[in-house]
């Protein structure tokens, strides 16, 4: 039963792709010494939400005991896409924060870790209750309904992200961070 962690860690490996491609955005705009707005570092997360609800869904109603007929490996392609996500949730939640909050970035950081851990605290003190009461199938569905609420959110963030942070007294000035960006890229040079 173990072998399952794996389809995980396989998900994990493949988030190394939108990496790739953020290195190659990454140089395209410092070689024109245009600043990468925090939003345009998002567009991997647009992937990841919504692949998390469908590797949920996919997962829930692929499993044991409600569903018998399907084979093993589809539900592994669900955990696959739920690795990728997870994965891409770390690096860009906290990256965006960073890049939006410029000096208050470390309470930002903060709020986001502590909304983490204070999860990771508590889903386990109702967790296997809930998967014993309801089934392994109903209980995966619901953190998938959860998962599609939230499966929304990037295309918000794209969408209204600088109006909201223009709107922040503590977000970074997008002029000034052009600046230090700049400045801090002459420095590696």
């Amino acid at each position: 039963s173990s072998l399952a962690f794996l389809a995980i860690a396989i998900g994990e490996v493949l988030n190394i792709l939108p990496r790739i491609y953020d290195a190659h955005i990454y140089k395209k705009y410092r070689r024109t010494h245009r600043r990468i707005l925090p939003e345009s570092k998002i567009t991997s997360f647009a992937i990841a939400a919504p692949s998390l609800a469908i590797g949920l869904w996919l997962f829930a109603w692929t499993i044991p005991p409600r569903v018998t007929h399907v084979p093993w490996p589809v539900s592994m392609i669900g955990l696959v896409m739920i690795g990728f996500s997870l994965n891409d949730f770390s690096y860009v939640l906290f990256g965006y924060a960073t890049d939006s909050y410029g000096e208050y970035a470390a309470s930002a950081v903060s709020a986001i870790s502590l909304t983490r851990t204070l999860t990771a605290a508590v889903f386990p003190l109702f967790t296997h209750q809930m998967y014993t009461g309801l089934g392994s199938n109903v209980a995966t569905s619901i953190l998938a309904a959860a998962a599609s609420l939230f499966a929304f959110t990037p295309f918000l963030f794209l969408r209204y992200g600088q109006k909201l942070r223009h709107r922040s007294k503590f977000a970074a000035d997008d002029e000034q961070a052009l600046e230090l960006e700049n400045l801090h890229m002459k420095d590696k040079d």
